[in-house]
C-alpha cells in the first residue's frame, strides 16, 4: 500500500500544481477522469511487456538487456498508452482547448 501511495504522490502533486496555476481551468471531473485513465494505462502496458520480458531477459549482454528493458518494456508501451489517452480522450473534449 505504501508503494502505491509513493507511486501516485508525485502525480497528485503535479496535478494540484497545474490546477492551481491554470488561468483557465478545465472542469475537475475531466481532470480526474484523465488522471484515472492515465493510471489505468498500467494494465495494457503490463499485458504488452510481460510476454516480451522472458525474451529480453535471455539477452546475454547486460548493456543491451538494460537498453531493451528501458525502451521496449518500459518507455515505448508507457508513452504509447499515455498518448492514446490524450488522443482518444482529451483531444475529443472541447474543454481541453489550451496548448
Amino acid at each position: 500500500m505504501l508503494n502505491l501511495a509513493a507511486a501516485l504522490l508525485p502525480a497528485f502533486l503535479l496535478l494540484m500544481y497545474f490546477v492551481k496555476k491554470d488561468a483557465y481551468p478545465e472542469p475537475t471531473h475531466l481532470l480526474v477522469k484523465t488522471f484515472v485513465l492515465g493510471c489505468l494505462t498500467v494494465i495494457p502496458v503490463v499485458i504488452i511487456a510481460l510476454p516480451m520480458m522472458e525474451t529480453i531477459n535471455s539477452i546475454p549482454d547486460p548493456l543491451t538487456r538494460a537498453t531493451q528493458t528501458a525502451f521496449v518494456l518500459a518507455a515505448i508501451p508507457e508513452e504509447l498508452m499515455k498518448w492514446m489517452v490524450v488522443w482518444f480522450f482529451c483531444a475529443q473534449k472541447s474543454d481541453f482547448d489550451e496548448p
